[in-house]
């Protein structure tokens, strides 16, 4: 699964995901000169819960909210509302609730 520039890759085996991975990051760095970073590599069971675009997604749950992207949201809503931008805020509150 690919989202702009965030990738999931899901498998049985964890040694044909590492490949596979190798494989997405060559064709990443020939194709486009472009490496992935250190810290977003992880090979890790859906089971722990996978962390994706700001959200930890576990099996039978709602998504959870990372700190890091609650804390900028809360921080633009704070913005907002000192600004008086009250159509903006509420847009933002509306998307926020939607996920």
């Amino acid at each position: 699964m690919r989202y702009t520039d965030d990738f999931l890759l899901f498998g049985r085996e964890k040694t044909w995901l590492w490949e596979l991975r190798a494989g997405v990051v060559e064709q990443l760095a020939s194709r486009c000169g472009s490496n992935w970073r250190s810290r977003s590599r992880a090979c890790l069971d859906t089971g722990e819960g996978v962390p994706f675009c700001g959200f930890r997604f576990l099996p039978g749950l709602r998504p959870r909210v990372l700190g890091a992207t609650k804390r900028r949201f809360e921080g633009r809503r704070y913005r907002l509302f000192a600004q008086g931008d009250l159509p903006r805020l509420g847009a933002g509150v509306f998307a926020w609730y939607q996920i």
